[in-house]
């Protein structure tokens, strides 16, 4: 379901998001990399980032699906959070996806982020 909604999400937030919208996402991912290298979970984080881009697509829908599943994207980041580099991976792969997002590359946001959540599907 994800690879069907967020692809979606991170190109409208390359169209259609706000200076804001980019601020929120900026400020998560500036808390992300800090708290894995204090060796604190970023679970909170890789979730709040998603919802973030839901929330810069201005659909209300969208933003209603990702709070809707925020428990299970908490409990896989978990997951992720004990396994070797993988939070590095997130971090990154969050990074570029954000990169694209602020250009307006909107088609190269929509392919990183379904190429995001169909390597990360196997945490699940």
């Amino acid at each position: 379901m994800r690879a069907m909604i967020e692809p979606d999400c991170a190109k409208l937030a390359a169209i259609r998001g706000s200076a804001e919208d980019l601020q929120a996402i900026a400020e998560i991912l500036g808390k992300h990399n800090p708290a894995h290298r204090a060796d604190r979970s970023v679970a909170r984080f890789g979730a709040q980032f998603h919802i973030t881009i839901a929330r810069a697509t201005g659909n209300q829908v969208a933003v209603a699906f990702m709070e809707s599943i925020l428990d299970l994207l908490m409990e896989r980041g978990r997951r992720v959070d004990s396994l070797k580099d993988e939070p590095e991976r997130e971090i990154a792969e969050h990074e570029q996806i954000f990169t694209l997002i602020t250009k307006g590359a909107a088609e190269k946001a929509e392919i990183a982020m379904h190429d995001h959540i169909i390597s990360r599907a196997g945490f699940y």
